[in-house]
């Protein structure tokens, strides 16, 4: 603390100000002041001697001159002499620059006078100024999408709010700041106070943005689980393990509905973006196998989805010294027939019969008082099946019996 011919670092400078000049020797000179704080609550005051010649016919002299300072109105500080000359210049010049350093807080009286030892220039007055020394708040994009930079100003001795982040990196979201970019360093959150007396560097750390996908059963029961999306990279939907009695599950859609985006189980979903998904339900029937007098085996029953076509099941059933025929909606073969394999499409429950025929049979007859043994074969008749006996002749030859 005190004078000083080196100007001290990290001031914040008020304007200046100056006295009234005093002639001296064929000079005018005056005193030019101004104040300034910096940290740790110094108060700065810069002063200098301006002189002019104003008799170019008189030759150089020489100028002694003082500057003091008081703070709060308190005693004149030891002074600085200021002691200059012989002058040659016809125009301002400053003749020397002081520094005197002290403290104060904000607000109390400063003053600085300026005098020679045989005249007095006069006062100059400040009220101290408040901590003015900046310590600079730099914040960086990291990565978004402009390179974005820019600066906060912090006083010595203030608080300040951090910055909230207003940049944009496609699919992310801002997490944090942090002082290192890879975000080792400290972190400080946005609205975060920062009291620290020094500069601080923040780079944005960013997170890459997930998004939701939900299953809703729309109708049915039970759980499929939830699954969440990264941006940018592709998802395969879940299968669906709703159930709902008496309907098949055919797809998912964005709108129960079904009016809005449809979307197969499994099928690749790439937006960026929350995503609902309601099961669509097809309407279900029954298609069920009937043995009618099978005495083993069994064909399992079948389910028809609405609007899709069904394979109808092979026989399973066995009955003793039949043969199976055909599948009929009647027991007794009247109804509608279908052979396994054939496709059924109507939109509606299905019972189907086995309709057997006897496999062959030994009888026997008395042909000229020989008996002999027939069997019984069949026969297709524009579709029919029909039922005709055989029987061997002396000579060999077979004759239908009907």
């Amino acid at each position: 603390m005190g004078w000083s011919t080196t100007a001290p670092s990290g001031i914040t400078w008020q304007a200046w100000k100056e006295t009234g000049g005093i002639k001296l020797n064929y000079l005018w000179f005056w005193i030019e002041a101004r104040v300034g704080r910096g940290a740790n609550n110094t108060i700065a005051v810069q002063v200098k001697l301006v002189a002019n010649r104003f008799d170019y016919n008189t030759p150089g002299a020489t100028i002694t001159a003082h500057a003091e300072v008081s703070i709060n109105n308190g005693s004149y500080s030891a002074s600085s002499n200021y002691s200059a000359g012989p002058f040659n210049f016809s125009t301002d010049t400053t003749i020397k620059t002081v520094y005197y350093t002290g403290s104060a807080n904000k607000g109390v009286s400063i003053k600085v006078r300026g005098y020679t030892p045989s005249e007095y220039t006069g006062v100059l007055s400040w009220s101290a100024p408040a901590y003015t020394t900046k310590h600079t708040i730099t914040y960086y994009g990291n990565g978004d999408n402009a390179n974005s930079s820019t600066t906060q100003s912090k006083l010595y001795g203030s608080s300040v709010t951090l910055y909230g982040c207003s940049w944009v990196k496609t699919g992310y979201h801002f997490v944090k700041w942090n002082t290192k970019a890879d975000g080792t360093g400290t972190s400080y959150n946005s609205g975060a106070t920062y009291s620290t007396n020094a500069n601080l560097t923040l780079y944005a750390i960013w997170e890459i943005n997930t998004y939701a996908v939900t299953y809703d059963a729309n109708g049915g029961t039970g759980t499929t689980a939830s699954q969440t999306k990264t941006h940018g990279e592709d998802l395969a939907l879940q299968e669906c393990s709703f159930t709902y009695s008496g309907h098949a599950f055919n797809h998912w859609n964005t709108k129960a509905d079904d009016s809005g985006t449809r979307y197969m189980a499994g099928e690749t979903y790439t937006g960026n973006e929350e995503l609902t998904l309601y099961a669509i339900w097809d309407g279900t029937w029954p298609v069920i196998y009937d043995g009618n007098g099978a005495t083993s085996g069994s064909t399992a029953s079948q389910t028809k989805v609405e609007d899709q076509a069904l394979t109808l099941q092979s026989n399973g059933f066995l009955r003793d010294k039949h043969t199976f025929v055909e599948w009929n909606t009647k027991a007794d073969g009247t109804g509608t027939s279908y052979s396994p394999g054939d496709t059924y499409e109507d939109n509606a429950a299905l019972t189907l019969y086995a309709i057997w025929l006897k496999n062959n049979i030994p009888v026997f007859f008395n042909d000229v008082g020989t008996v002999r043994q027939v069997e019984r074969a069949f026969y297709n008749d524009d579709g029919v099946i029909r039922e005709c006996s055989l029987y061997y002749n002396d000579d060999g030859t077979i004759r239908p019996i009907t």
